[in-house]
């Protein structure tokens, strides 16, 4: 079996076959393009022995080169509530997109003792203070918040609060 695969956007359309010599994994490279930021439609077709072409399967693919940006001077805002703070970075970051973030909490700068890597698409996180840490006297904890676009292309924001 072999594939017609077709990659069409507003100033491009590329079309290629790829034979299936060894019946193994087929796949195509496609490099060196210079493909602006917009959408694009690939489909791909399968050819049999008898070259009867199944019906094409399409998807959309964007291309966005951009990436988060940290607003400047943005800094997480905090809400404590008993033994609950509450750490809201929204407006801390500018991206067309949607954006999923990873959140690390440490007691010390660059730690992660208390969250480490907590993915989600909120801007905002609740911690509960252990025992542990509610007993500790100046406690300063360290945040690091990273923003990831669709593409995987990210930013981060250090901050730290005293509690």
């Amino acid at each position: 079996m072999s594939f017609v695969v077709q990659f069409d956007g507003e100033s491009i359309h590329l079309k290629n076959s790829i034979l299936d010599i060894n019946k193994q994994v087929s796949y195509m490279v496609m490099t060196g393009l210079d493909l602006p930021d917009t959408s694009y439609t690939a489909s791909i077709a399968a050819t049999n022995s008898m070259y009867i072409r199944s019906s094409k399967i399409y998807t959309n693919i964007t291309v966005n080169t951009t990436t988060p940006t940290v607003v400047y001077g943005s800094k997480l805002s905090t809400i404590k509530k008993d033994d609950e703070i509450i750490i809201n970075w929204n407006d801390c970051f500018i991206n067309s997109g949607s954006l999923v973030y990873e959140v690390s909490v440490g007691t010390t700068q660059g730690g992660a003792d208390v969250i480490q890597w907590q993915e989600t698409k909120n801007t905002f996180i609740n911690i509960l203070l252990t025992e542990k840490l509610k007993n500790k006297s100046n406690l300063n904890l360290f945040f690091l918040i990273r923003a990831i676009d669709h593409n995987g292309a990210f930013s981060s924001l250090s901050d730290d609060i005293s509690v």
